[in-house]
């Protein structure tokens, strides 16, 4: 059985949720999906001394740049999908942030091998995969949680936080649009 891996992630500066989906490349179904959650001031790749000499958002996206491109290096995916920077009124400097890690995350990918696909998915795109109809990190949390079966987790769901789970979501969104295949009727 041949597989391909799609990468997808939750960008932010502090805390980067990641998602590989194991497919199986004759039939398009998903055979295993892992997420976890990278925070950047705990990666082995954080550096203090770059944070006082550079700023501390510069330390934070530099370390997760390094976490991404080690687990490209290790996972060899074939597409990675992360979600596109969105603007919130209530918070618009967080929207100059998003846009500096999904360049970063985008520019892993692109050193790692520059014939790796790229998608952006709308937070909305992600949301509507999963069937959450309402905006919140808890309706997507909760119909992931109706979705295990499909996912086929190999870590406990209990373990994994909004990050993790949204980054299932992007990818699942990534999953459908370039990975399953049609079923016949």
């Amino acid at each position: 059985m041949s597989h391909l891996t799609l990468m997808a992630i939750d960008p932010g500066s502090s805390n980067l949720g990641v998602a590989l989906y194991t497919i199986d490349s004759t039939d398009g179904n998903i055979v295993s999906t892992h997420a976890y959650t990278i925070t950047a001031n705990k990666s082995k790749f954080y550096s203090k001394e770059l944070s006082k000499k550079m700023g501390d958002r510069f330390a934070r996206l530099h370390a997760m740049r390094c976490e991404i491109a080690d687990a490209l290096n290790q996972h060899r995916p074939m597409m990675c999908a992360c979600e596109s920077p969105f603007y919130n009124p209530r918070m618009p400097n967080a929207y100059g942030v998003l846009v500096e890690c999904v360049y970063m995350i985008q520019m892993a990918v692109w050193d790692y091998n520059d014939r790796v696909g790229f998608i952006r998915v709308a937070p909305k795109e992600a949301k509507m995969a999963v069937g959450a109809k309402k905006n919140g990190k808890d309706e997507v949390q909760k119909h992931v949680k109706k979705m295990l079966d499909v996912f086929k987790l190999d870590v406990e769901f209990s373990s994994l936080d909004e990050h993790a789970v949204d980054a299932l979501a992007i990818g699942y969104h990534a999953y459908l649009k370039h990975f399953k295949l049609e079923q016949t009727r």
